[in-house]
């Protein structure tokens, strides 16, 4: 079975995850910690549309996590995030923010649309 890849969180993930019922929080670092490349190229976590298709998406509970897979996000995007160690390894996955699910898109697109 292959590696997984790296897992980094962005400052606003923390902030976003202390949002989230404590009980859930062990699930969601498992399954960030848990992502391979190959999970990624057969599309097991979707990938949004529209402005927001960089993101990619899992569920947990009634919350949804967001993250980036940063190969995408440099071949595709020119590294519009420009990540700390951006340069390093693009073999990882950035999570960026966690949000109940009734909002999350809506909140998603404020706090990054304007990025693209």
């Amino acid at each position: 079975m292959p590696d997984p890849l790296l897992a980094f969180s962005q400052d606003f993930f923390q902030e976003t995850l202390n949002d989230v019922p404590n009980h859930l929080h062990d699930q969601i670092i498992d399954i960030l910690k848990n992502i391979r490349r190959v999970d990624i190229l057969q599309n097991r976590y979707e990938s949004l549309k529209g402005k927001l298709r960089l993101f990619r998406r899992f569920r947990v509970g009634n919350y949804r996590v967001f993250f980036i897979y940063c190969r995408e996000c440099y071949e595709e995007y020119d590294r519009v995030f420009q990540c700390f160690n951006c340069n390093d390894n693009y073999e990882k996955i950035i999570a960026f923010c966690v949000f109940k699910r009734k909002n999350a898109y809506n909140k998603l697109e404020r706090k990054f649309g304007s990025r693209f």
